[in-house]
């Protein structure tokens, strides 16, 4: 069993990240709801914006995700990332935007968005589950120039 205590015995030098989750389609399940949503202002714009995230884990990859790649990483199954939403608060048409892409992420997760207030509907997205495509960015403030996975795309499944 892993643990943190026995991990300070390691050398530092063989601690190295992990490798990002190969690009490719997955099958993701919200695992809980999301927290209330994060205030900050842009620091080159000055825009005041609402950042809502969904933490989500990978259940499984789908056809299109290259096996060796898949093989050199081992099972994708609870692998974390999240799924985040920009609400532009200084901007009415951006925020019913953003607030349109949410509502149609939860209708691609399964949830009935046809009646009731959005608070009610974000009480049932815990372990819904969705279809993303996982594509690989680089960090501009990471020196190192690692790539990390980022949810690009979803879809219903």
């Amino acid at each position: 069993m892993l643990s943190f205590a026995t991990a300070l015995n390691r050398e530092v030098e063989t601690i190295k990240r992990p490798p990002p989750l190969p690009v490719g389609s997955y099958v993701f399940r919200v695992t809980k709801m999301p927290d209330p949503p994060e205030k900050f202002t842009a620091k080159a714009s000055g825009v005041a914006f609402e950042r809502l995230t969904f933490v989500c884990a990978a259940l499984s990859a789908l056809d299109d995700v290259a096996p060796e790649e898949l093989a050199a990483f081992g099972d994708p199954a609870g692998t974390p990332s999240s799924h985040t939403f920009l609400f532009n608060t200084q901007d009415e048409t951006a925020f019913e935007g953003t607030l349109n892409r949410v509502k149609s992420f939860m209708e691609q997760c399964g949830i009935d968005m046809t009646t009731g207030t959005l608070g009610e509907k974000l009480i049932e997205i815990p372990n819904a589950q969705f279809g993303a495509t996982i594509s690989h960015r680089l960090d501009p403030n990471d020196p190192s120039g690692v790539p990390f996975a980022q949810i690009d795309r979803t879809f219903k499944l």
